[in-house]
């Protein structure tokens, strides 16, 4: 997650779900549950072109929060009108940060933030590294205690585990970060944006496949494929709190978030 994300349309899938699974905006009689929100936050980056510094195109798509004479956005606005409005006053007005976001209460009162940032540089030794991710992780393990679920928000999604002490390592989450959390008894929800070649579809099951491998579980994967194509795999706890996370995003796709979020089987 960069700041400059913030107010993005992946971020209206990313709240709407939470909204959703934690029981703010679901009318059922079911337990509240606790979100823990780890933004595995990175720097803003800037690319070289023709030998200048500029800010990349990324986080430009909000475009679902502008209304014409022709489109009203409506098929955004009506999924969840409190979130939309409150995205849309951050982007205009307020300021797109993770800190900005935290404060506009998109999320229940009680929701965990972990917003410390993670920069690994080209010139660090390994070994700094690993101590400087494994320090980070801790961090977040610790701010996490007491969630019912555990969302992980990186740039880029999950990545086999020799990416970890690279320079781009910190854009990843990895299987072995997100078991320290699973044996904490926290559900857990990943983002996972899409790469080029395999079609969304395909690459959505194969990480599925490796999830559903590591904990014995059966992953719960909702492609969202606006702006760009990227996908929030739930994982559930095998207990009555996991139970009330599947039912819940059953009747979330029964409602108008079901044009936006497609559940891949």
């Amino acid at each position: 997650m960069q700041n400059r994300y913030v107010g993005d349309v992946g971020d209206f899938g990313k709240f709407g779900l939470l909204r959703f699974l934690s029981g703010m905006t679901d009318s059922s009689p079911e337990p509240k549950l606790r979100i823990g929100l780890v933004w595995c936050l990175h720097h803003d980056e800037k690319h070289t072109t023709a030998n200048k510094l500029k800010i990349s195109a990324d986080g430009r798509h909000i475009s679902y929060l502008r209304r014409t004479s022709n489109n009203d956005r409506s098929e955004y606005r009506n999924c969840d009108v409190d979130l939309w409005e409150g995205l849309r006053d951050l982007v205009y007005r307020d300021g797109r940060c993770v800190h900005c976001a935290e404060s506009a209460n998109f999320l229940p009162g009680d929701t965990i933030y972990y917003s410390d940032q993670l920069h690994l540089f080209k010139a660090m030794p390994r070994d700094l590294m690993k101590q400087v991710r494994e320090s980070w992780v801790k961090g977040a393990l610790k701010a996490m205690s007491g969630v019912d679920i555990s969302m992980f928000d990186p740039d880029n999604g999950i990545a086999p585990e020799e990416k970890k002490y690279t320079k781009d390592g910190a854009k990843y989450v990895y299987l072995s970060d997100l078991k320290l959390f699973w044996s904490e008894r926290q559900s857990l929800v990943v983002y996972h944006h899409m790469a080029q070649g395999k079609t969304a579809r395909a690459q959505t099951l194969e990480v599925a496949d490796k999830l559903r491998a590591e904990f014995e579980t059966e992953p719960v994967a909702l492609l969202f494929s606006r702006g760009t194509s990227r996908v929030f795999f739930v994982i559930p706890q095998p207990d009555e709190k996991g139970a009330v996370i599947e039912d819940r995003i059953e009747r979330m796709l029964a409602t108008g978030w079901n044009r936006h979020f497609e559940k891949v089987e």
